[in-house]
């Protein structure tokens, strides 16, 4: 199955990971959410990210990616989606851009994690590496946020441009869109 994987484009790569997802235990249940939107390929996001609805995703980071860590990439975004992280949240994105995306991503991988946590089913990207902190788990997005504020050190800042974007691929003009895992 392996070498299928390896001979698959990016975007069937995504197809493929979305049927995973469809198929498994733990996960079925975000279906309909994977599958809302169109599926792009854009050059000038470093990772994936998503605007409510359309998932982009930089072609070379998919293929960088095993089938486990892009099954992690494609229920991060999904996740989003479903907790309307776009659209919910945009004037406090407004005001807090960084500290909202980090935020929501410590919510999203933390949904992730806590429904795997053996890793049977994901991987962890390596590049940029997911924020998780155990403290997060089960906490909303609102919590996780206020906590962040309230330790106003200097907020850890994901790598690789994770959390980073511009208003196209990742940024806050439309609402808080994704660019990280």
């Amino acid at each position: 199955m392996s070498k299928l994987w390896d001979r698959l484009d990016p975007h069937n790569r995504v197809i493929a990971v979305h049927v995973d997802i469809s198929n498994n235990k733990d996960f079925a249940g975000l279906s309909g959410v994977v599958y809302v939107g169109d599926v792009k390929f854009v050059e000038d996001c470093p990772t994936a990210g998503t605007d409510g609805r359309d998932v982009i995703y930089n072609a070379e980071f998919v293929m960088g990616l095993s089938r486990k860590q892009l099954r992690f990439v494609v229920l991060h975004e999904s996740f989003h989606k479903a907790l309307r992280h776009c659209s919910e949240y945009i004037e406090v994105s407004k005001r807090e851009p960084e500290a909202t995306n980090i935020a929501m991503d410590y919510v999203v991988n933390a949904f992730i994690e806590e429904a795997d946590p053996e890793h049977q089913f994901i991987e962890h990207p390596t590049d940029p590496k997911p924020l998780l902190h155990p403290k997060y788990y089960g906490m909303s997005f609102i919590q996780v946020l206020r906590d962040l504020l309230k330790n106003a050190k200097p907020i850890h800042k994901p790598q690789s441009g994770a959390g980073e974007g511009k208003p196209s691929e990742g940024g806050n003009s439309l609402g808080h869109q994704s660019s990280s895992v």
